[in-house]
């Protein structure tokens, strides 16, 4: 029988389980800080490598303007919708947004655009490594 794994990409946190055929019901991943739950937070350093998870959720506090956190609040919406809840949001929406909401982050000397759906995208680089060295490759 083949392996099941379930991801679930929160708006404020994710989980991966998989289901134990030994114990009949799915079992959620630990993750390296020990815990299943991932906060769904992306952050980019200056040089532009992405952090995912715990490591992004500290940065949020220090240098909210390289962060993205609760972007699933605005995915499917459009610009008009989501004016009064970006005035909370420390990131901003690239001028060239129109039917898709683009998120842009201030980088350095540059900008980086991220698109909703590839921000919750990213998240998945961090647990699913975690992931394929603690469960898959058994």
């Amino acid at each position: 029988m083949g392996k099941t794994v379930g991801i679930d990409l929160g708006t404020t946190y994710s989980l991966i389980a998989y289901q134990d055929p030994a114990r009949g019901r799915p079992n959620c991943v630990q993750g390296p800080y020990g815990t299943p739950l991932c906060p769904s937070i992306v952050s980019v350093d200056p040089d532009g490598a992405i952090l995912v998870g715990e490591p992004a959720r500290r940065r949020l506090l220090t240098q909210s303007s390289r962060t993205i956190y609760s972007v699933k609040r605005l995915m499917g919406r459009g610009i008009a919708d989501v004016q009064d809840e970006l005035k909370l949001f420390p990131f901003e929406l690239a001028p060239e947004s129109a039917n898709v909401l683009r998120v842009r982050l201030a980088i350095a000397c540059s900008r980086r655009r991220k698109f909703p759906r590839s921000s919750c995208a990213n998240f998945g680089n961090g647990p699913s490594s975690f992931l394929e060295k603690r469960w898959i490759a058994r």
